[in-house]
């Protein structure tokens, strides 16, 4: 993100279509939603408040249903809204705390104002999903069960 920041690419001027329902179905991994929640607590933000959000999002997008499939494979994973964006149209989480999806997404030119042109860092991500042992889940259901260990 800093990287392109300082070649003049950002997310500042984009509403954040990333980040909705439109064309969210970000997954993160346990360790990724335990630093997340550390984040959380850390930040006073550990709350039932914030808890009540996680499961309205959950309810809200069915993400406690299992993904659309035939039974032998999953067709697409469940979009949602992420319970940290917020109403201004940006990510509450500050980038030292962001999973490595969120960091990896980004726009690819300037200017980008509706994720016209945006992708993920496809070697980062492989680089994540090769360190990584669990199967990874939605972020609140992931944050949420973090919250409760």
């Amino acid at each position: 993100m800093a990287k392109l920041e300082g070649a003049g690419i950002s997310c500042r001027g984009c509403r954040g279509t990333c980040c909705t329902f439109e064309k969210n179905s970000m997954r993160i991994s346990a360790l990724e939603a335990d630093e997340l929640a550390a984040h959380l607590r850390e930040t006073g933000r550990d709350t039932e408040e914030m808890r009540v959000v996680l499961r309205a999002t959950i309810a809200r997008f069915g993400l406690d249903r299992p993904a659309p499939g035939d039974g032998r494979r999953v067709f697409g994973r469940r979009r949602y809204t992420c319970p940290f964006f917020s109403d201004l149209g940006r990510c509450t989480i500050v980038p030292e705390a962001k999973p490595y999806g969120c960091l990896a997404f980004n726009a690819r030119a300037p200017g980008v104002r509706d994720g016209e042109n945006c992708a993920s860092d496809q070697e980062l991500m492989r680089e994540q999903e090769l360190a990584s042992e669990d199967e990874p889940l939605d972020v609140p259901r992931a944050v949420l069960a973090a919250l409760e260990r």
